[in-house]
């Protein structure tokens, strides 16, 4: 990912949470000499200071075939973006620009399908977005539930790298960085919103 320094993200802590709050990414690897890429969500667990994505997909989708020929992939994960308007620099002789957050994560997948896994893998992703849900999914007759999961196939990677890039206007002086803030903190859009959150925790405000 091309990247200037000042938005270099390098805090694990840091990616981590930001992973996990924006959890819906794009799995791309390659088919046919061609990008293939299925939106996901996503787990991730640390085991023995090594991090893992989990997720699972659905048998019909091809992708996870060849993933088991060529393990090696990219999931995407994008946060808040915004358009910011020249009008709020300090300098009249300004160009607008886009603010945004992504977090690049690079490994290998195993693919897994015994009933075991799966069983795990849906357990962990309905706990964590749904947990009113659980307690009825966990009464469900295994029978309606085998015959699901002979639908979808477990994703495992294990994580080999991370590039986190967050383009908050680190290279702005601070008389430009606070009316972005302010602009942005007024904004009706949540996702706005959130930029201006995350620029007042970048800058301790």
């Amino acid at each position: 990912m091309y990247t200037l320094e000042d938005f270099v993200i390098t805090d694990k802590t840091e990616i981590l949470s930001f992973i996990k709050n924006h959890n819906f990414g794009m799995l791309i690897s390659a088919k046919d000499h061609l990008p293939a890429i299925t939106h996901l969500p996503f787990l991730i667990e640390e085991i023995d200071d090594k991090l893992f994505l989990l997720a699972h997909q659905a048998r019909n989708n091809g992708q996870w075939q060849k993933l088991k020929e060529q393990p090696e992939c990219l999931v995407v994960f994008n946060g808040p973006h915004t358009y910011i308007p020249p009008d709020l620099y300090t300098v009249p002789a300004s160009l607008p620009t886009w603010n945004y957050t992504t977090a690049h994560v690079y490994g290998r997948v195993t693919v897994k399908e015994d009933t075991e896994t799966l069983k795990q893998l849906l357990h962990k992703l309905i706990s964590q977005h749904d947990t009113v849900y659980l307690k009825r999914y966990e009464q469900m007759p295994d029978e309606f539930l085998q015959s699901f999961r002979k639908h979808i196939v477990g994703l495992i990677i294990e994580v080999e790298r991370i590039e986190c890039k967050y383009k908050l206007s680190q290279n702005r002086p601070k008389s430009d960085r606070l009316p972005i803030i302010n602009y942005l903190s007024n904004s009706e859009n949540s996702e706005e919103k959130e930029m201006a959150e995350m620029m007042k925790k970048l800058y301790s405000l």
